[in-house]
């Protein structure tokens, strides 16, 4: 008897709960990201052949300095992502080269 009554009762907080617009949320969660860089960043390093590490730890590239941004925009890469080009010593992560706005 007391199930039956909470099941009653929770069905009517549902319908009296506020409605999750779901369109607007998404709307808001698609927003474009524009990227600019770093201004620590040489015009010399924007000229070079980058290369990128993928989830498996596979080698991508060559590749341009604009060409990782829009790998980063189109999602296929994120600022965790680890590049390099021949003048860096060791690889790092695609943040240390941009500054992400939303």
């Amino acid at each position: 008897m007391i199930g039956l009554l909470f099941g009653i009762v929770g069905i009517c907080v549902l319908f009296l709960l506020p409605s999750k617009n779901f369109s607007q949320a998404k709307k808001e969660e698609s927003q474009p990201v524009t990227i600019d860089l770093a201004p620590e960043i040489p015009e010399e390093l924007k000229n070079k052949f980058w290369y990128y590490l993928d989830s498996m730890n596979h080698q991508k590239g060559p590749m341009s300095f604009d060409a990782l941004k829009r790998a980063l925009k189109e999602g296929l890469i994120s600022e965790k992502t680890y590049v390099w080009n021949e003048t860096q010593d060791s690889w790092k992560p695609f943040s240390a080269f941009i500054k992400a706005k939303v």
